[in-house]
């Protein structure tokens, strides 16, 4: 009897694209920082969306003015979830090498 449960992909690739795109919003809050001093300069919009495996962010123009407090908000949240997506990734590593340890 087939599984009616879909296989999610591996946790290391899921992680690998969240790295990605948490990197790709930090890219993008720091482009509208640099930005902020430009007359009439619109902010870029980073936008998570969920794919297999794991995360995909979309650039987009049309984000409006660009205001210093909520880019450097959103740099820092980011940057945070990076952070924490790499300590999982180390996490992974150090079970799949203890694993290997056990087994061989």
């Amino acid at each position: 009897m087939p599984s009616s449960i879909a296989p999610v992909g591996s946790p290391t690739a899921i992680l690998t694209s969240a790295l990605n795109g948490y990197q790709t919003e930090v890219d993008v809050a720091a482009r509208n920082i640099a930005q902020s001093t430009v007359p009439g300069a619109d902010a870029l919009r980073a936008l998570p969306v969920s794919t297999a495996p794991g995360l995909r962010v979309l650039v987009e123009p049309g984000g409006g003015a660009i205001d210093q407090g909520t880019e450097l908000v959103s740099m820092m949240s980011a940057a945070d979830s990076y952070k924490a997506a790499a300590v999982a990734m180390g996490s992974i590593a150090r079970t799949e090498k203890h694993a290997m340890e056990i087994m061989g």
